[in-house]
C-alpha cells in the first residue's frame, strides 16, 4: 500500500501468483467474472471460504492486511537472470599473420590520371567511382564541410578466391579527408553514397600508426591493429609504391576474426 498525501487516502496493489498486478477490486472481480462466463471454473478459487478468513475490528470493519503495510513508493521485485556475456575470442596480431595482396591499391580520385589508374588496375567499377565521387564530394561540402575535401579509392578483390576476399570486399570503397590529422598524418574515412543523394559513413579508416610505423586500414585507434596495412612511410597513402598486405591468420588460431589490437586483446 502507499500513502497519497494529497487525498488522504491509501492506494493498495494486488498481485496475482503470475505476478499480474491489480490496481482495483473492480479489475479482480472482473478478471474472475470472464472466467466464469468462459467455464473456466478450476480457475476460480474458493470464494466463500477467502470470506470466511476474513477478520474484524472492533467495529465490525473487515481489517484489509495489505492496507496496514503503507510504502512510500511502489515496487515490484522480480527474478532476473544474469545476461550471458558473449565470449571474447583474444587473438594478437602480428606480422607474420598478414599476406601480401596485389589486389589492394589506394588510388586518388578527382585528378587528371585517376581513371587511367584504375584502368591500368583493372576495377570493373572504374566508370561509376569516377561517376560517383564528384557527387559524394558535392555533397560533403553541401552538408557542412568548408572545403573540397580529398577523395581516395580503395581497391577491392578483382579476381575469384583473392586472398582476404572478404576483408578486401569490407574495405573497398571511397574514403575522404576527415581533414583531422591522425598521428600528424592525413586521416582518411570510408563514405557511401545512398539512394542517390545520402551519405553514411562506417568504421574503416585509413591512418598511420606512429607505433608501428605502417598505414592501415580498419579502427581509428593505436590500440587496434589494421585489416590491411602497408610498411612503408609516406606523407599521404596515395603516394605507396609498396604491395598491401591484407590479415589472413591460421584458421587454426583465429578463424574470422577482425583484427582489432596489436600486443592487446581484441574487443
Amino acid at each position: 500500500s502507499k500513502w497519497l498525501p494529497p487525498s488522504g487516502q491509501i492506494s493498495a496493489r494486488y498481485y496475482a501468483p503470475d505476478g499480474t498486478i491489480y490496481s482495483l477490486i473492480n479489475q479482480i472481480e472482473a478478471m474472475y467474472g470472464f472466467k466464469l462466463l468462459a467455464g473456466k471454473m478450476d480457475e476460480i478459487p474458493d470464494i466463500e471460504a477467502a470470506r470466511n478468513s476474513l477478520t474484524y475490528d472492533a467495529k465490525g470493519k473487515v481489517v484489509n492486511a495489505a492496507r496496514r503495510d503503507v510504502s512510500d513508493v511502489f515496487t515490484v521485485v522480480s527474478e532476473t537472470r544474469e545476461p550471458k556475456r558473449m565470449k571474447l575470442l583474444a587473438f594478437v596480431a602480428e606480422a607474420q599473420h598478414y599476406r601480401e595482396t596485389e589486389d589492394l591499391s589506394v588510388v586518388r580520385l578527382l585528378t587528371d590520371d585517376s581513371g587511367a589508374r584504375l584502368q591500368e588496375l583493372n576495377v570493373p567499377e572504374a566508370e561509376e567511382i569516377l561517376e560517383v565521387a564528384p557527387e559524394i564530394q558535392r555533397l560533403l561540402v553541401e552538408r557542412g564541410l568548408t572545403w573540397a575535401p580529398e577523395l581516395l579509392y580503395v581497391t577491392g578483390p578483382r579476381h575469384v578466391r583473392a586472398a582476404g576476399e572478404k576483408l578486401l570486399d569490407a574495405t573497398k570503397g571511397i574514403y575522404y579527408d576527415r581533414s583531422a590529422p591522425f598521428n600528424d598524418r592525413p586521416c582518411y574515412q570510408k563514405v557511401v553514397l545512398r539512394d542517390g543523394n545520402k551519405l553514411a559513413c562506417t568504421g574503416h579508416h585509413i591512418s598511420w600508426s606512429s607505433q608501428l610505423a605502417l598505414w592501415k586500414i580498419g579502427h581509428l585507434s593505436e590500440e587496434k591493429a589494421g585489416i590491411a596495412v602497408c610498411r612503408q612511410d609516406k606523407p599521404d597513402p596515395f603516394q605507396l609504391d609498396v604491395v598491401w598486405q591484407i590479415f589472413e591468420p591460421n584458421p587454426a588460431k583465429a578463424q574470422d576474426v577482425e583484427p582489432g589490437a596489436h600486443q592487446d586483446d581484441i574487443s
